[in-house]
């Protein structure tokens, strides 16, 4: 009868021990205890029954510790993915900001050079105003000078009031 029964708990144990060392400890410890209920202190069933509880505890740590070190790892990739990203808004936005200056700057130059451009049509429309002024005031002049050397006097003294009148324009 023993034998019997240790040939029914061998595969089982065997089994078992595979499980163990695959760290497959759950899986190990039901097949160790169906060997114990077999035989009880089959070969050493109690020894790995009693250490597989540490196992499992010692298994769990370690997986929340790695859990542990994945989010922390998570946690500085995501950070340094948010600090990246807000690098490159801050790049973005200030090489908006250059664009715009550079396209206000343009146009404070350009207006400026229309500026500049009216500017310098209103000095010569005013130069050709000035020039044609004297030109006709010298015309004027001229005609008051030859009535008056015709001792027109009447027609010189006109002349010359249209001269004054001219000037004071």
């Amino acid at each position: 009868l023993q034998k019997k029964l240790a040939e029914q708990a061998e595969p089982i144990y065997a089994e078992a021990i595979q499980h163990y060392k695959q760290r497959e400890f759950v899986a190990a410890k039901n097949l160790f205890k169906e060997a114990a209920s077999i035989i009880p202190d089959y070969k050493s069933t109690e020894k790995y029954l009693d250490r597989i509880d540490g196992e499992i505890k010692e298994d769990i740590l370690l997986a929340q510790k790695r859990r542990a070190q994945q989010l922390e790892l998570k946690t500085k990739e995501d950070d340094l993915a948010r600090r990246d990203e807000e690098e490159r808004v801050r790049s973005a936005q200030e090489q908006k900001e250059k664009e715009r200056l550079r396209q206000f700057q343009n146009e404070l130059a350009a207006r400026k050079n229309e500026r500049d451009e009216w500017v310098k049509i209103l000095e010569q429309s005013e130069k050709e105003k000035d020039r044609n002024l004297k030109e006709q005031a010298e015309q004027v002049y001229k005609e008051a000078v030859e009535f008056y050397k015709m001792h027109k006097f009447l027609q010189a003294k006109a002349k010359a009031g249209a001269l004054r009148s001219e000037e004071k324009a």
